[in-house]
């Protein structure tokens, strides 16, 4: 049985199907060619998302809104989420939502052009100070692609920290944004220097 697209737009909204059916909703509704894609519509639905206990539907609202729709003022919470270098064990956010956050951030810097600088901290910030091998290596990856311009770079695999890295980079990167600082713990967060 085929799902009518106006049926995608319900589940979306509908707290009472699963987060994967809804997942499965939206890649409709942003990928499928016979679906009209409402932006304001899609956001409305969404949005609440960002707030769900439920992680992966947290990841998939970053994903749609930053890197596929393209909606700005959402960079600050992707920002916001890049910045807490807290371990999930230890209370910091979800890995697989970081990883969203790092991700989505670099994929909207790339497209639209908007706030690269700021995002090219924020990766090098992830890279050199998350303590999870994981969210630094997607952090080296975003950030590559982003510096590329284009979404397949090659990197290690497996990926190991700082082997794989240019630390001389990273530092330029870093240094680029600390007014002289000579070491992290004084220098700005990301959404410090977001202008919106």
């Amino acid at each position: 049985m085929t799902t009518a697209p106006t049926d995608y737009w319900r589940v979306l909204g509908d707290p009472l199907v699963t987060a994967l059916e809804r997942s499965n909703a939206l890649g409709h509704v942003l990928y499928d060619d016979d679906i009209e894609l409402d932006s304001n519509r899609l956001e409305q639905l969404i949005a609440p998302w960002l707030n769900s206990d439920e992680p992966f539907l947290h990841r998939e609202a970053l994903i749609a809104l930053l890197a596929a729709i393209h909606l700005e003022h959402y960079a600050p919470h992707a920002l916001t989420i890049a910045e807490n270098l807290t371990p999930e064990a230890d209370g910091g956010p979800p890995i697989e939502v970081y990883e969203a956050a790092i991700y989505s951030l670099a994929s909207f810097a790339r497209q639209t052009g908007k706030h690269r600088s700021e995002v090219l901290f924020a990766l090098a910030r992830a890279v050199t100070s998350h303590p999870e091998l994981s969210a630094k290596e997607t952090a080296y990856r975003a950030l590559l692609e982003l510096l590329a311009n284009r979404t397949v770079v090659r990197i290690a695999d497996p990926f190991e920290y700082p082997r794989d890295v240019d630390i001389q980079m990273l530092e330029t990167i870093l240094q680029g944004h600390t007014s002289g600082a000579p070491n992290e713990a004084q220098s700005p967060k990301p959404s410090d220097l977001l202008r919106t």
